[in-house]
């Protein structure tokens, strides 16, 4: 039971990470792409969006290389070379702030939080000549 709920997790770390890939593409719907999110737990989410930033943001600090045998590692060290690194560092204080709201007291909108998120993602992730 143990490994099925670690191999679920794993894929839906994935998902995630292809959702991340398919939003660079222009005409992405963040609207639908945060109900998708939302289905997938909010929280948990907003946890993983957390740690591949940090990844992302490591890498590009260190110059650090994925190791060949962690395939999630290599594609998020992908995805940020892109990114300027004082964007990736503003979104992960966004995706904090609004794990934060998921996490806390409140009964907030999830979607939306979640949106946002997308959105910030999309305009950091375009090419510059489509800013």
């Amino acid at each position: 039971a143990l490994r099925l709920e670690q191999e679920d997790y794993l894929q839906n770390q994935l998902a995630l990470l292809d959702d991340l890939e398919a939003l660079n593409a222009v005409g992405t719907d963040p609207a639908g792409m945060a109900q998708k999110w939302t289905g997938l737990d909010s929280t948990r989410v907003l946890q993983w969006l957390l740690g591949f930033i940090r990844i992302m943001a490591r890498t590009r600090l260190t110059a650090e290389q994925a190791p060949e045998e962690n395939r999630l590692q290599q594609r998020l060290q992908r995805l940020g070379q892109g990114v300027d690194l004082l964007q990736l560092l503003e979104w992960y204080d966004i995706v904090l702030r609004n794990y934060r709201a998921v996490t806390g007291p409140f009964n907030l909108n999830q979607q939306g939080l979640l949106e946002e998120v997308i959105v910030y993602w999309q305009t950091l992730a375009q090419p510059v000549q489509r800013r």
